[in-house]
């Protein structure tokens, strides 16, 4: 074993980078397990203080190691553990040992135990998380209320809980009264939070950074479509999704006209309730000029509809390329744009 005390400061010292961090795991590799713990672990953690979490990435021996029974301390150095679907087992090791407590991101998508997905929301034992995939679990409204009034989802980022068991308009409601300010991406498709959580949720005044909206098979409506557009995250949103919804051409003409739409990229339709007025407001708008991939298949745009989407000067060459596969009886635009 390598205990090069030197090593380490000389790497600490440098700028951080994803070489300089790629160095210094290898160099703590090097040392003696109990060695590096009992006087170098303290340091290294103090000095790593300042570095940007989005470097702090677990290199995939420490990954593997995360999953083992044996938890070594230092992988508590890493923030970002990518790709380790957390199971019962390992989850319960992770709450017990206190060493993965500054890990952000967590998939929860294998999780079957209640039980730990309540622990795991109550204990608090995880210090700020920012990355939380919880989608198709068990999570119920009770859990997720806990969840999200706890400290350490302040700064959170990424959240899925798609397909779960909330099942409720509260939870658009808890959403919506989150202090989440950071959050960029959520997806909550799947959940019947229907009208009043879906209004709830996106007139919420602290959603100022999200950017991905997925909000599908919620049997929301036409106030939740009019509440977007004056939503604070509207002109900043790359991704809407709204399929599967109960969303006529009342909300669809409003949302589809709003000029605050310039930003995005993907914007899903699928499967409302919208006739060629609709089509019509989202040739006419340049707010939309910018989409790349959208989908009205299940509407009922016709042949009027696809006239003016057709005759749009706004939407791109391989849009109306697209347009044209489609029968008369045929209610489907998918575009998928390359850039």
């Amino acid at each position: 074993m390598k205990n090069d005390f030197g090593e380490l400061r000389s790497i600490l010292s440098d700028t951080p980078s994803e070489e300089s961090w790629a160095r210094l795991c290898d160099a703590i590799d090097a040392w003696h397990r109990v060695t590096f713990d009992d006087e170098a672990l303290l340091y290294v953690t103090r000095e790593l203080e300042d570095w940007p979490d989005e470097l702090r990435v677990a290199p995939d021996s420490w990954r593997e190691l995360a999953k083992s029974a044996d938890l070594p301390r230092k992988l508590g150095l890493a923030l970002l553990y990518p790709e380790i679907e957390l199971d019962d087992a390992i989850l319960e090791r992770w709450l017990d040992s206190g060493v993965m407590r500054h890990v952000r991101n967590f998939d929860l998508k294998k999780l079957e135990s209640e039980d730990l997905l309540t622990r795991f929301a109550h204990e608090g034992a995880f210090v700020s998380v920012r990355k939380l995939d919880l989608g198709n679990t068990s999570l119920d409204l009770e859990v997720f209320r806990v969840l999200v009034e706890s400290p350490n989802m302040t700064d959170i980022e990424w959240l899925n809980v798609g397909w779960t068991s909330l099942s409720s308009d509260e939870a658009g409601e808890i959403v919506g009264a989150a202090p989440w300010r950071k959050l960029e991406y959520l997806h909550i498709e799947g959940n019947g939070i229907k009208e009043e959580g879906g209004v709830a949720l996106v007139s919420s005044p602290h959603l100022v950074s999200l950017k991905h909206l997925r909000l599908g098979w919620n049997d929301v409506g036409n106030e939740t479509c009019e509440a977007l557009v004056h939503a604070v995250f509207t002109s900043q949103l790359v991704e809407l999704g709204l399929e599967n919804n109960s969303i006529d051409d009342r909300g669809g003409v409003v949302l589809c006209e709003s000029s605050r739409l310039s930003s995005l990229v993907e914007f899903d339709l699928y499967n409302n309730r919208f006739t060629a007025d609709v089509a019509r407001a989202i040739a006419q708008n340049p707010a939309l000029a910018g989409v790349a991939t959208m989908d009205l298949n299940g509407n009922i745009i016709g042949d009027e509809g696809r006239e003016a989407l057709r005759g749009s000067p706004y939407l791109s060459e391989s849009v109306l390329e697209r347009l044209e596969r489609f029968g008369d009886d045929e209610s489907k635009l998918e575009v998928d744009e390359e850039e």
